[in-house]
């Protein structure tokens, strides 16, 4: 349970969007044509792959990103924005050696792990976010939950 709201969408995260017409009163249609379309304003920063039936995207938050639109019908253009921001803690950019770190998520979590191919952190505690850091260099640290939802951190600089 979130002790406050989040601001920002999680680093990392997936995101399911249902689209869905509606009237000027909010009621929803019983049958409506459309194309969906979108075109993210930084290809790098989200991935974006439509859904089922036209109705839906899948969205891989991998940085920042905001435009959704229906590019044949210019009086519906629609855009969201997706605010996406570092939401594991702590936010301390340099660690220094044998450094004892507790990483904390606002969100569930079922586990830690690093996503780097070189160990940088032991894990004292995969499930608690307790590490130590043990090697010099930059890394991304991942929290998961039992969806296999992954959020992570990017790049510390460990330091002697």
């Amino acid at each position: 349970m979130l002790e406050k709201p989040l601001t920002v969408f999680p680093l990392g995260y997936r995101l399911h969007v249902d689209v869905e017409s509606r009237d000027h009163f909010g009621r929803l249609f019983d049958a409506a044509k459309h194309s969906l379309n979108y075109r993210p304003h930084r290809f790098d920063l989200t991935e974006i792959h439509p859904g089922n039936a036209n109705s839906s995207f899948d969205i891989h938050l991998k940085d920042f990103g905001e435009t959704v639109w229906d590019r044949n019908n210019p009086e519906l253009n629609v855009f969201l924005r997706l605010p996406v921001g570092d939401v594991i803690r702590p936010l301390a950019h340099s660690v220094v050696l044998s450094e004892i770190v507790c990483f904390n998520s606002p969100l569930p979590v079922s586990g830690w792990k690093e996503l780097d191919g070189k160990r940088h952190f032991q894990f004292i505690d995969e499930k608690s976010g307790i590490a130590v850091a043990v090697d010099t260099g930059n890394t991304v640290i991942a929290s998961y939950d039992a969806q296999k939802q992954t959020i992570f951190t990017k790049v510390y600089s460990l330091i002697d």
